[in-house]
């Protein structure tokens, strides 16, 4: 799951953090409590609420125990309190690099505000399904095209889209970061398309021991399964 191995990448990256905070260093103890933080609000907003019950307690001990040596509190016990931080950092990976319950992500790519009745229904479906699903709706740019193929003038209708769709600012997502679980979107083979062109692109990263899942409305994607892409737009 794509929340899962960010989660893990964060964790991760604490807890070699972690290994290298001296004692009394404030601002690497204060920049270490943010990555918890972090990891503490992405692992709520991924797992259902009946999964996360045992990680918050978990996470609400590490800022407490955190927040105690950056205001002088825990004294002496400053180093003691770190080890048990690491402690639980490591329970932490463990428990997360087993958890099955994680939520899966799904993007929804439309670019052309009238054509967004193809993917409504699917949106919904996954977006009415909060134990298992993150839907986000991202309208894309397009532009039209000159006679010979270069673009015109460029086109972003998010302000056309239905109100009671949440929708994303695409300039303000990083997908090759995210690499959600699922992508859906509007006519893959739009490049051949005479008259408009929508701004998604793909190309090949290389092998994908978890492949993104990507599915096209229109004509059939020209994917391989086993490869990952990346999707700028």
């Amino acid at each position: 799951m794509a929340i899962q191995k960010r989660l893990l990448s964060i964790l991760k990256n604490a807890y070699a953090a972690l290994e290298m905070v001296p004692v009394g260093n404030l601002r690497d103890t204060y920049v270490l409590l943010q990555r918890i933080k972090e990891a503490q609000a992405l692992c709520r907003k991924g797992l259902p609420q009946t999964a996360y019950g045992e990680y918050g307690e978990i996470y609400d001990g590490l800022v407490t125990a955190l927040n105690q040596v950056l205001s002088g509190k825990a004294g002496n016990d400053s180093q003691e309190i770190l080890f048990l931080c690491k402690e639980l950092l490591q329970e932490l990976v463990e428990e997360t690099t087993k958890e099955n319950k994680f939520k899966k992500e799904m993007f929804f790519l439309p670019y052309k505000a009238s054509m967004w009745d193809s993917l409504e229904s699917v949106w919904k479906a996954a977006d009415e399904d909060k134990e298992n699903c993150l839907a986000y709706v991202m309208p894309i740019p397009y532009c039209d095209r000159n006679p010979d193929g270069t673009a015109r003038e460029w086109h972003c209708e998010r302000d056309l889209f239905p109100k009671d769709v949440p929708t994303l600012d695409w300039r303000e997502i990083d997908l090759k970061l995210m690499h959600p679980d699922v992508i859906f979107y509007h006519y893959p083979y739009d490049n051949c398309n005479q008259f408009n062109h929508n701004s998604i692109q793909f190309r090949k990263l290389g092998a994908c021991p978890n492949p993104l899942e990507t599915r096209g409305f229109g004509d059939l994607a020209n994917f391989e399964s086993d490869v990952l892409y990346q999707i700028s737009v």
